[in-house]
C-alpha cells in the first residue's frame, strides 16, 4: 500500500504552532507524510507570541500555546519536510491525498 501524503501550506511567519504542530504530530504518528509549503519555499516560523507568551500579561494563560503544541513544534522545526519546504507554487494538487488549512489569523 502507498503513504498517504497531505500538504500542509502555512505563511512564513505568524501560523498558530497548535494548529500546524498538532495536526502535524497526529499525521506523522500515523505514518502518513506530511509535506509544508509556504510562500516561497522558505523555512517558516510560528507566532513567537504564542510560542513564549511574552508580552500576553494576563491573557497568557489563555492565548499562549499549550505545552504538548510547544513540544510537537520544536519537534516539527527538526524534520526535514518542515525545514525544506515547497514553494506554494510548486503544490501539484495530484500528489497528495488531503489538503490541511491552518484558520487563518485574524489581525
Amino acid at each position: 500500500m502507498l503513504k498517504k501524503k497531505i500538504i500542509f501550506p502555512i505563511p512564513t511567519y505568524g501560523f498558530d504552532p497548535t494548529e500546524v504542530a498538532i495536526p502535524w504530530k497526529i499525521f506523522s504518528d500515523k505514518n502518513i507524510e506530511v509535506v509544508f509549503a509556504t510562500p516561497k519555499g522558505k523555512k517558516a516560523q510560528a507566532d513567537s507570541v504564542m510560542l513564549t507568551g511574552a508580552k500576553l500579561g494576563i491573557w497568557k494563560s489563555v492565548l499562549r500555546a499549550r505545552e504538548d503544541a510547544v513540544k510537537a513544534y520544536n519537534a516539527m522545526t527538526k524534520t526535514k519536510a518542515f525545514c525544506r519546504p515547497i514553494k506554494y507554487s510548486a503544490i501539484n494538487e495530484i500528489e497528495y491525498d488531503a489538503l490541511y488549512l491552518e484558520s487563518p489569523q485574524k489581525t
